[in-house]
């Protein structure tokens, strides 16, 4: 009888020890949608990148058509071949490379900005600037926002969630690349590209929601499995109750979110 009972609780320590895997990661669901957005970067240089893209650049048509260039800007062939780049050799002003077009962006949505830099000579860095727009095409304040280019004597990849610089205002932006004045330094620019990573997370929430309501309807089933004795009622109403809540809220959950990026 012994041997019996500890093998019913021992299955009941199980359950217990399940039902916690599912619910303790749900204190994970606090994450902001940024968050999410950002673990995604690494892989907007792999091959099948996530997001949207809304724009994108290689110079592969030899010119920089679509651009605003000072002079210090020019197309020349990549140093390992197969395609052009944009070269840029700084000078006693800033040398600025400035997307003509405004990109409209929606509101709230991860915008993700990533391209390749390297040097050919000196050490000092390109910069990225990110000028904002609202729904009229005007720019307010802040206007703008920019940083440096980590770069090295080959190709680096940089990407970095630029909507985390929007003013509450904007709903468009232009891209805008330049080197600091007098800094001696001759620099390497191609595969730039904006990315809507909103679809993406989206994706990714619902696919991990699915697997919590997929885990909370397991031990659902385990549960009516229990030995029909009155503590394993009760304790199979509670599982129960609880992962069918469990459920309605998971799918409330990731109707929000995609509602959240739509």
């Amino acid at each position: 009888m012994r041997i019996r009972q500890q093998g019913r609780w021992s299955r009941l320590l199980l359950l217990l020890a399940g039902m916690v895997l599912v619910f303790v990661p749900l204190t994970g669901w606090t994450a902001s949608l940024r968050d999410l957005a950002a673990e995604l970067l690494p892989a907007l240089d792999q091959p099948n990148p996530p997001g949207e893209v809304l724009f994108a650049e290689d110079f592969s048509t030899g010119n920089l058509d679509g651009w605003k260039a000072d002079a210090g800007w020019t197309i020349v062939d990549r140093p390992e071949g197969g395609g052009k780049c944009a070269q840029v050799v700084s000078a006693e002003d800033h040398e600025d490379l400035v997307l003509e077009k405004q990109l409209p962006v929606a509101p709230g949505h991860p915008i993700a900005v990533c391209w390749k830099a390297r040097f050919v000579a000196g050490g000092d860095p390109l910069y990225l600037r990110v000028d904002f727009f609202d729904a009229d095409g005007v720019t307010g304040k802040p206007s703008a926002h920019q940083t440096t280019s980590p770069q090295g004597g080959a190709w680096t990849d940089n990407a970095l969630l630029v909507s985390d610089w929007f003013p509450d205002y904007t709903r468009a932006i232009t891209i805008h690349f330049h080197h600091a004045p007098n800094v001696n330094t001759t620099s390497l620019l191609s595969d730039i590209r904006v990315v809507d990573l909103a679809p993406a997370v989206a994706a990714a929430v619902k696919a991990a929601t699915q697997r919590y309501v997929d885990t909370a309807r397991g031990l659902k089933a385990a549960a009516a499995k229990l030995t029909k004795t009155p503590a394993a009622k009760s304790w199979r109403q509670l599982v129960t109750d609880r992962a069918d809540g469990l459920v309605r809220e998971l799918t409330g959950a990731s109707k929000l979110c995609s509602a959240r990026v739509s």
